[in-house]
């Protein structure tokens, strides 16, 4: 019959089609993402640090404390806690200053002042300072019938521990024969003009000083 439709076979022939992820202008969008997620970490691991209280004083508040330096004369329990509060949200630079007439200086830099006291740089971490042989009130430093077998005075140690909970502080210590004898108005106007720093380049002048005498007797 003329008029019944004539078959045609039709060939299907398969073309590859490419998985939108494969497309050149995904695989650029899929990089930048990446590169941003990875900024976006970085970033994220400096500013979550402290996000907790920026929320509470914002920028200023953390550059306010930031550019202060926290002197501890005694390395009392109460002191030390103390300072550990103002170590953790990341305070500037903080100096222990305590008397210790039979401690063996540690390792650090020293930086005299025209007060005839010198600071040294924070020692490092060792073993033994986070070894104590028995318990103790304060949480840096052994209890005093465990004291004469450390090479490090009371300033040194507190000093190592404190810096350690947070790499943003910069530490100093200070060791004097005897707290009463210091005069801290000297002492402290030649911090402010004169800030004790391990690089002297890297040496910024803080915009205020904070001092922490816990426990103390009044002569102090």
């Amino acid at each position: 019959d003329p008029r019944s439709p004539i078959p045609v076979k039709l060939s299907r022939t398969k073309f590859p089609i490419p998985h939108p992820s494969n497309t050149p202008s995904n695989n650029k969008r899929s990089n930048l993402h990446q590169r941003t997620a990875t900024a976006t970490a970085l970033t994220m691991a400096t500013t979550d640090k402290y996000d907790r209280q920026l929320r509470l004083w914002g920028a200023a508040g953390q550059r306010a404390l930031g550019n202060t330096l926290v002197v501890l004369i005694g390395c009392s329990a109460c002191g030390t806690e103390t300072l550990k509060n103002l170590v953790l949200p990341g305070v500037g630079s903080i100096l222990v200053v305590d008397d210790d007439e039979n401690a063996v200086v540690g390792n650090g830099s020293t930086s005299g002042d025209s007060s005839g006291m010198s600071t040294q740089a924070s020692p490092a971490i060792t073993d033994t300072m986070l070894k104590f042989s028995s318990p103790s009130s304060n949480f840096f430093l052994p209890p005093p019938s465990n004291q004469d077998d450390s090479t490090l005075s009371n300033t040194a140690m507190a000093c190592a521990l404190l810096s350690e909970l947070n790499p943003d502080v910069h530490g100093h210590h200070c060791t004097v024969s005897s707290l009463e004898s210091v005069d801290y108005k000297s002492f402290l106007k030649t911090l402010m003009d004169n800030p004790p720093s391990s690089d002297a380049a890297a040496a910024s002048t803080p915009k205020k000083i904070l001092v922490v005498a816990a426990d103390q007797p009044s002569s102090v």
